[in-house]
């Protein structure tokens, strides 16, 4: 196959790596070279990414849930004048669970293009690691919440679900999310996926009790979690 077809005046969504870079695809890369412009959630980050596979000189939009809707029409602005961009996340799949799909939805809203680039994706590879059965699919839950009450409803909720469920945590509150898994959903197995596709990966799977045993003291690198089907549902 020939080098990506990377047409004007569109928007591309593009998969990074979640942590081993060498996971990037050759399309994406491919694009990220041609593109006139990148919006990405940290220029710090991206550019770290580009520099490592010697993309220079890319103009770099930061785009976050913060970012202002002028900032936002000044980047589709340069897509309607026929300039090609690209969205990226600091790691993973674009418009999953990050400030994206404003940008996204507003390209749609203008009839601009917009092409996935598929590749990485935390949710996919939890999964895939997991042994989670999928055949009539799983729920992704995205961030729970950070205080405790509502994080406290949100399992509660998710505990009901008998498809296996996909949530992302911080390392700094997972212990304290395992508590509730205890007495919320004792005997369902669940999979702690940690630095995936990093040295120091990590999958630990069994009841919540077990799990957290084994996971005493401080964690670090990102974590998801996956909570198995119901078994017998």
């Amino acid at each position: 196959m020939g080098e990506a077809s990377v047409p004007s005046g569109a928007l591309f969504v593009v998969a990074t790596p979640i942590g081993n870079l060498t996971d990037i695809s050759q399309r994406a890369l491919d694009v990220l070279k041609k593109v006139d412009f990148i919006v990405c959630e940290d220029t710090r980050v991206t550019r770290r990414l580009l520099t490592y596979f010697g993309i220079k000189n890319k103009p770099l939009y930061c785009f976050h849930q913060h970012s202002s809707v002028h900032k936002l029409s000044k980047i589709v602005e340069r897509l309607e004048r026929g300039e090609r961009g690209a969205l990226v996340t600091d790691a993973g799949t674009p418009g999953i669970s990050d400030p994206g799909r404003p940008l996204v939805r507003e390209c749609i809203r203008r009839n601009i293009a917009v092409h996935p680039v598929p590749g990485p994706s935390a949710v996919m590879a939890a999964l895939m690691a997991s042994g989670a059965e999928c055949g009539r699919g799983f729920v992704f839950a995205g961030y729970l919440p950070s205080t405790r009450r509502k994080k406290r409803k949100t399992l509660e909720a998710l505990a009901r679900e008998k498809r296996p469920v996909v949530v992302f945590e911080s390392p700094h509150r997972l212990l304290e999310t395992l508590d509730m898994l205890v007495d919320i959903m004792p005997d369902r197995e669940i999979c702690v996926c940690r630095e995936m596709t990093k040295m120091y990966e990590e999958f630990i799977r069994g009841c919540p009790e077990n799990v957290k045993t084994r996971l005493q003291g401080t964690v670090r690198g990102e974590c998801t979690l996956v909570f198995m089907e119901k078994r017998g549902a």
